[in-house]
């Protein structure tokens, strides 16, 4: 009888010692539920982008690529490094780098402004990229959770594809890290549609903060009536949550 008791009980401690080792999965709506709480209280943040944009418009096919590094930890303190580049000489793109604290923008090469409003648009144009790249709360309410039944969900990542509206997000959240953006005559399409696209996530299992995006997306449009097509590849790695020092890139 001892015996019995004896086993019962080591069956018992093994099976709570596996009921905490393997907690039950949490369920999509548990998960985007974890990952706001996590966005929310994000203070200070880095992130690593490549982006390859290839646009096929007016018998060209151009292939513009970006690397993108960049780190907050307040609203007033940022900066921002990005390694442009263009195959084509019609549509030329620059690397630069820049700093802003407290509105004050320090960039690398140095811009000749003719006016302050020149230099207020330059500040403003590299405040929204930055924000932009940031915008996490963006990517789950505008990309993520509207295709929540058409997703796969496991324990560290998500996974979607089709030809719904949260690819549009997606390719305009990408155009923050892509030199396509620095291109003006290319700037003003029409008629975006989503012709196929894809994007995974992968995350933190506990905290369930966003690691990893990678998107591909093909789309097509207008640009002053004539048709353009255009196909974009991004992966970000987001890293250091709340460990982030922005340091000083203009010396």
């Amino acid at each position: 009888m001892k015996k019995i008791v004896y086993i019962i009980t080591i069956l018992s401690l093994i099976t709570g010692a596996c009921s905490k080792e393997s907690p039950a999965p949490r369920t999509k709506d548990e998960t985007f539920s974890q990952m706001q709480q996590s966005i929310k209280a994000i203070a200070s943040l880095s992130s690593e982008s490549e982006n390859k944009t290839t646009v096929i418009y007016n018998k060209f096919t151009t292939q513009f690529t970006q690397k993108t590094n960049s780190q907050t930890n307040t609203a007033d303190q940022f900066n921002l490094r990005v390694k442009a580049a263009s195959n084509n000489m019609h549509y030329p793109v620059k690397s630069y780098k820049a700093d802003l604290k407290n509105g004050v923008l320090q960039a690398d090469p140095k811009p000749d402004y003719i006016t302050y409003q020149a230099r207020h648009a330059d500040t403003k144009y590299i405040e929204s990229t930055i924000a932009d790249i940031f915008n996490l709360k963006h990517l789950l309410q505008d990309v993520i959770k509207p295709e929540a039944d058409h997703m796969t969900v496991n324990k560290d990542s998500m996974h979607y594809e089709g030809h719904g509206a949260v690819m549009t997000a997606l390719f305009e959240y990408g155009l923050a890290s892509s030199s396509l953006n620095q291109v003006e005559s290319l700037a003003d399409i029409q008629d975006l549609k989503v012709k196929s696209g894809s994007y995974t996530v992968d995350y933190s299992p506990v905290n369930v903060y966003p690691k990893t995006l990678t998107f591909d997306v093909e789309m097509t449009g207008t640009i002053d009536e004539e048709p353009v097509h255009i196909h974009m590849k991004q992966t970000t790695n987001y890293y250091d949550f709340n460990k982030t020092k922005v340091k000083d890139l203009i010396k």
